[in-house]
């Protein structure tokens, strides 16, 4: 396991956090002479935490000050400001006599920490970090910059920078309003405060307004995420999708963050709808979105559940909210006790609501385990309790499966299924599954075990396992192929020992990416020929703010953590065009989508029934040559219950159940290029299925409403009856021209699906091209 940043695990409430060891990381560092950039942080607090002190000069912390944003532009904040940069002056002398010249600043640091961004070599750095007053210098560059690793594996930098938007302007999500549903805000944390390279400040926030709409009219109450069964869910979405971008070593009520993170659209506004604690009252769902139509947000994230008849049941409101120019993102779901198959059981339906899969990111912060003569270098991703030790933690393995019990859950009389003394200075090793993680770990603690090391019973990466703060030894997670391995190994050596290194650290792979998750719910819904969901983004141990009472910073897992990253994308593709309507920035989302990925068996590449068009990608999204919109009256005109065809809505995607021989689709694209562009079609058929689309060439003069209707004309070449066995394939526009306004131009992907049965007789080549709609008789 290579080691790419040393991080201790610490208790939080409901999820982990994380605070940087700092005294590890030095260990890292080599003598050199090369220069590089270190955050050279002080011990003075920055404007968000100073509570008084320095005489003559009141507290700028809101909390201090009954606010709940941080006012930079009071008379305290610019005193105190003025006396940290004196304070920096006079370091920066004693800088200069401890290395012997003066080193270049890169930035100065005073709203969150006191700091400086200095270059320096390592011997410099060495010599700073033995003066008094500083509290941490660490190399700038041992921290990725991007909800932690989420923005920057779908490609926002490239829009922050401007290499993929037209005209290479760079956007961060400026102008942009972010509506977030859920379960509260944390108004305090520094992931709203007024960052005023974004453009925010006191008199135009970050954090435009936080509402309890568990309250009538969405009026007083208590807006803030302050509840302990939450986990934080509400804070970590809108960091997810809009947070600030923020600097590792920030200490926040006393949790120190241990690398950088940003939200997608890390500059825009954010307006948080409290509606939920575990559970969401209808009413107040319905009260939280007119009162987010009424505020005129931009984007919505919806991490919440429903949507399945979308017709007539929640999802209908989404339409209300299109049509008022608000893109919507929703979460796709989970298992559950009541709902342990994903397959069907996707949520949100609604043609017009952005349905989001959860798939993985390439960054994991895990332990180390390997077994003595056996299987190396499994990381084992910390619980919400008790973390393993730094350094090495070797004991014998108690194999659960062994021992009688694999799950480690109770017996039918709620007696511990295992023997007193059993796992007596031993690491338990005991599936996952049919019990909560906390009932494991406390069985195994009863019976002697040291620690816990549970292996997951579904494909894919393990994940942080929730519930455990009661317990009182370490827990981790290990993946499904790495715990079964362990197991099969220790059942024929058990005398071989476990070693669990701390403390945990982050690695990144992209082997690790673009996984769906086990857990995540998805199609064939066959209620109407409509895929869902439409797209997947990472959603597997996201790293992210939560709430105070969740310890400030945490990981959480699920299609809630995706649907934010592209409720920010949403936000980051609307700021970088504002002329594109709701639906369009959701097509070119869908067209642009990262095709290649696995199933959560991390082998069988994945399908459109599980992750839509694919993977979110903002190197292309916000550069699309081709968008498609569709209009409130048609998507009303398509309800299946007064016998429309939802089939026939223009979206990045086709889908036709019993297709009886031959069918078809229209579609509908404009150009967004301000210069001539061709475009040829190239196609990926179905097995059993010969696809033709006409034209399969168009051409645009550079007149941005221009419009080309293509359709696409479907033979079944055999019978495809059972929907279990539906085939896939795509409809590709590529551009003859791949460079325009300084921005690539890609190619745009639509979906098809498709069961049916055998063409009568053997289909002719008079059959196989067929080119107009009168052609089918269905």
């Amino acid at each position: 396991m290579r080691l790419a940043q040393s991080i201790t695990l610490a208790v939080a409430a409901t999820v982990s956090a994380y605070s940087f060891n700092s005294a590890h990381a030095s260990d890292l560092q080599t003598a050199s002479s090369a220069i590089e950039s270190y955050i050279v942080k002080f011990n003075e607090p920055g404007l968000l935490y100073y509570n008084g002190g320095v005489s003559g000069i009141r507290a700028t912390a809101p909390e201090a000050n009954g606010q709940r944003k941080l006012d930079a532009s009071s008379a305290a904040a610019i005193q105190y400001r003025d006396h940290l940069k004196s304070v920096r002056a006079g370091y920066m002398n004693a800088i200069l006599g401890a290395i012997g010249r003066v080193p270049e600043v890169e930035h100065d640091y005073d709203v969150m920490y006191n700091g400086l961004a200095l270059k320096l070599s390592a011997a410099d750095a060495d010599k700073i970090r033995q003066l008094d007053f500083v509290q941490s210098i660490e190399l700038g560059g041992e921290y990725e910059l991007g909800t932690d690793s989420g923005p920057a594996f779908i490609g926002a930098p490239a829009v922050w920078d401007g290499t993929s938007t037209f005209g290479n302007m760079p956007t961060r999500g400026e102008g942009v309003v972010v509506g977030v549903i859920d379960s509260g805000a944390n108004s305090d944390h520094p992931s709203f405060a007024n960052d005023a390279s974004c453009g925010f400040s006191a008199g135009s926030p970050k954090l435009l307004s936080a509402k309890d709409c568990t309250q009538p009219s969405c009026v007083g109450g208590d807006p803030e995420d302050t509840s302990t069964v939450s986990g934080g869910h509400g804070v970590h979405t809108a960091s997810t999708a809009a947070g600030n971008a923020l600097m590792a070593g920030i200490l926040v009520n006393g949790v120190e963050l241990p690398f950088n993170i940003s939200g997608v659209a890390p500059c825009a506004a954010v307006r948080t709808y409290k509606a939920c604690e575990m559970t969401c009252d209808g009413a107040d769902l319905q009260a939280a979105l007119q009162e987010a139509i009424l505020d005129g947000v931009d984007v919505v994230n919806y991490s919440i559940s429903g949507g399945t008849s979308p017709w007539n049941d929640f999802d209908r409101n989404f339409l209300d909210m299109v049509n008022a120019d608000i893109y919507v993102a929703a979460s796709a779901g989970n298992t559950r006790t009541a709902t342990p198959d994903p397959v069907g059981a996707v949520n949100h339906r609604g043609p017009w609501v952005m349905t989001v899969a959860n798939s993985s990111h390439d960054r994991i912060v895990a332990f180390d385990v390997d077994i003595a003569g056996g299987p190396q270098d499994s990381g084992a991703i910390p619980g919400t309790g008790v973390g393993f030790p730094d350094g090495a933690t070797i004991d014998d393995v108690a194999v659960a499966l062994s021992l009688g019990s694999e799950l480690g859950c109770n017996n039918p009389d709620t007696t511990n299924p295992f023997a007193p003394n059993s796992m007596d200075g031993q690491i338990a090793l005991i599936s996952r599954g049919a019990c909560s993680f906390e009932e494991k770990v406390t069985n195994a603690t009863e019976v002697g075990a040291t620690g816990v090391i549970i292996y997951n019973n579904a494909p894919g990466l393990p994940i942080v396992m929730g519930g455990l703060e009661p317990t009182t030894i370490p827990a981790a997670m290990v993946s499904n192929p790495n715990g079964v391995a362990i197991r099969d190994f220790l059942i024929g050596t058990p005398a071989a020992q476990m070693t669990v290194t701390g403390p945990a650290v982050r690695i990144t792979d992209p082997a690790f990416g673009d996984i769906l998750n086990a857990s995540s719910l998805r199609g064939p819904q066959e209620t109407f020929d409509v895929t869902k969901p439409d797209i997947t983004g990472p959603g597997t141990n996201i790293f992210a703010a939560v709430g105070a009472v969740d310890g400030e910073f945490g990981f959480l897992s699920g299609t809630s953590m995706s649907s934010p990253h592209l409720a920010g994308a949403g936000a980051l593709v609307r700021a970088a065009n504002p002329t594109w309507t709701p639906m369009e920035i959701k097509s070119a989302i869908q067209l642009t989508a990262s095709r290649d990925g696995f199933s959560d068996d991390s082998t069988t590449p994945w399908d459109a029934d599980e992750v839509g068009n694919g993977r979110v990608d903002l190197n292309n999204a916000a550069i699309s040559g081709l968008v498609m919109n569709e209009t409130f009256a048609n998507f009303l005109a398509s309800n299946p219950a007064s016998g429309g065809n939802p089939r026939t809505l223009n979206l990045p995607s086709m889908r036709r159940i019993d297709c009886p021989g031959q069918c078809a689709w229209t579609r509908t694209v404009r150009n967004t290029l301000a210069s001539a562009q061709d475009w040829n079609v190239q196609i990926e058929a179905p097995a059993g299925v010969h696809l033709r689309v006409v034209p399969d060439t168009f051409s645009f003069t550079g007149n941005t409403a221009e419009t080309q209707e293509i359709t696409i004309f479907a033979t079944m070449l055999t019978t495809i009856t059972a929907v279990e066995n539906i085939v896939f394939g795509r409809v590709n526009l590529v551009p003859a021209t791949t460079s325009v306004r300084g921005a690539n131009v890609p190619e745009a992907s639509m979906t098809v699906a498709i069961t049916g049965t055998e063409a009568p007789g053997m289909p002719t080549a008079d059959m196989l091209m067929i080119d107009s709609m009168e052609d089918i008789s269905e």
